[in-house]
């Protein structure tokens, strides 16, 4: 009998599938099978390379390989807000990532217990505001009295923060 190679691949893959477990903390911190990732580069790759399908679900992919990440609330957090340097009518966002981005106030989203969140990464992953980022924020919220609901105003509009969804299993 002729071994492939294709069956222990693919038993290996699954073995793997088994034993590779990460896990984004509500804080953003990165567990590999239970021991916090530190290394900043290796950080910096993972979370250059996170994804989330259409069912909501996190995972890592590399070159054509996907590997699941679980999520505790969002995989991305708002350390710093501040007013746009280009234009007083937007506010740019200095992800845990690393990263930088333009806040999209229409993605703007806020739960029961106050927690504000948006979208970025081309609106592919959630991030969540830290409370010193969601204080500066907070500056430039208004309230509309008729409504009873709270609003950014950008360029002439307002834009309402929506309150969060509860999916199936009662999660925000």
């Amino acid at each position: 009998k002729v071994s492939t190679g294709k069956s222990e691949e693919n038993n290996f893959v699954r073995e793997a599938d088994k034993t590779f477990r990460i896990f984004i903390s509500r804080d953003g911190r990165w567990y590999y099978n239970g021991q916090e990732i530190i290394h900043e580069r290796v950080l910096k790759f993972l979370s250059h390379h996170l994804q989330r399908n259409s069912k909501g679900e996190h995972y890592i992919a590399v070159k054509g390989e996907r590997r699941p990440v679980d999520v505790e609330e969002t995989p991305l957090l708002v350390d710093i807000v501040s007013l746009g340097q280009e234009s007083a009518e937007t506010f740019r966002l200095f992800l845990n990532d690393g990263s930088e981005e333009v806040l999209q106030p229409e993605t703007l989203t806020i739960d029961e217990r106050d927690n504000v969140y948006c979208w970025v990464k081309d609106k592919k992953l959630e991030a969540r505001f830290k409370k010193t980022s969601y204080i500066e924020l907070a500056k430039y919220l208004q309230h509309d009295e008729v409504l009873d609901r709270y609003f950014l105003p950008l360029n002439g509009e307002r834009h309402y923060l929506k309150r969060r969804e509860k999916d199936e299993n009662g999660v925000q």
